[in-house]
């Protein structure tokens, strides 16, 4: 058990909470939000071709799940791909080449359009470019657009 300290109320406190209930003052609760039924999905299930263990637990499948509000002021100090996932880049790096491509494609799929649109744009432009290296037989670095 913690040590959890306690104190007694001061008279000031207990007159204040007196006086509110007389007064039958309640004190506002945070009121209960979910997303309604609708015909969008808010989620995907990955399955992967490749399972991985993590820590000796294994990972058959990835979730991506659309962004809420308060993850999206998230993004300037987290990665999208964990954001939408609940992955660290480093577990989403780890999978196997087509099982991590498939969980970036859904990932971005479910970003908000604002970024969703010029990553897709970046990623097409570094496909293409790959797509003329090796039409062309000269060899290209391997990149990644990271998202």
């Amino acid at each position: 058990m913690a040590d959890k300290v306690t104190r007694a109320a001061t008279a000031e406190e207990v007159a204040a909470f007196e006086a509110k209930n007389e007064a039958g003052v309640v004190e506002p609760k945070a009121p209960v939000v979910k997303f309604a039924k609708s015909n969008k999905t808010r989620e995907r299930v990955i399955p992967l071709e490749f399972p991985i263990e993590i820590d000796g637990v294994l990972l058959e499948e990835i979730v991506c799940r659309r962004l809420t509000g308060s993850q999206l002021m998230e993004l300037g100090e987290q990665n999208p791909v964990e954001l939408v996932t609940g992955y660290s880049v480093e577990i989403i790096q780890a999978l196997d080449g087509d099982d991590a491509a498939a969980v970036m494609e859904a990932a971005t799929d479910f970003l908000p359009r604002s970024i969703r649109e010029p990553l897709k744009a970046a990623r097409d432009k570094h496909m293409r470019d790959a797509e003329r290296s090796l039409l062309s037989g000269q060899a290209m670095r391997p990149t990644s657009p990271t998202i």
